[in-house]
Order: structure tokens, then sequence, then C-alpha cells
């Protein structure tokens, strides 16, 4: 994710976050762990919520694993905890690596209903 596209939209109130790993719509690039990092924090400080669409996770560690220094001696499942706990939640299809054939998953780390994520934080005016 570009960092400076990322505190500009943080200044113009954006409400949510959401990083997607490995993502097809960027030709299929993975996500570096240096990236989930920055805007994990940059999210945090900002109050905003940061999600992952992980439904290539598990594509994604591989990535980080064969790719980033420094992570080559950490285990697969090490580095997909590590990505989630930079999250505040993630959604996951399902029907990707999760091998179903319909169905996903909306988990946050709030004790709440899906329906109370709707309205975490209030859009600002703009955007209502």
């Amino acid at each position: 994710m570009s960092l400076p596209a990322l505190d500009r939209a943080l200044a113009e109130g954006v409400t949510l976050v959401m990083l997607t790993l490995t993502n097809n719509a960027a030709g299929g690039q993975p996500v570096s762990m240096a990236n989930m990092i920055a805007v994990s924090a940059r999210c945090r400080a900002a109050g905003v919520p940061f999600f992952l669409d992980a439904a290539r996770f598990a594509q994604n560690a591989w990535f980080i694993h064969s790719r980033e220094p420094g992570y080559s001696d950490v285990p697969l499942p090490e580095l997909a905890r590590r990505m989630f706990d930079l999250a505040d939640g993630c959604t996951i299809s399902a029907k990707k690596d999760g091998s179903a054939h319909i169905g996903g998953v909306l988990a946050s780390r709030r004790a709440t209903s899906s329906a109370s994520l709707c309205s975490w934080r209030t859009p600002p005016p703009r955007l209502r």
C-alpha cells in the first residue's frame, strides 16, 4: 500500500483501511511485512480500524518467507500469526485458500456483532 496515499486518506477522514494480501488487482503482488507494519502503525495512530482481506494469507506468508530479508528462518505459521496480529480484523473468502465452494469469514478483535462493524466509526460528512 502506498504510505503517502494512506497518509492522505487518513488525514481526509477515511473510516476503515483494508489491505489485500497478495493483491490480484496489482498483478498478484504480495504485501511485505514491512508495509503491513507501517500501515498498522499509521492506522492505530489515527484510531482507524485496519482489516486484512486475508483470502490469500498463506500465499502471502510464503512470499514473505522466501523473499523478504529477515524472515527466511521464521516458520510460516508464525508469519501468519504476525500478519494477523497487526490487524483489527479480517475478511476471508472461504472459496479461495479455505477450500470450500461457498462462504466466508468476517472476524474482528472487538466483541461485537457484524452489524455493528458497519458503524465502527462515524463517516466524515463528505462520505455520508
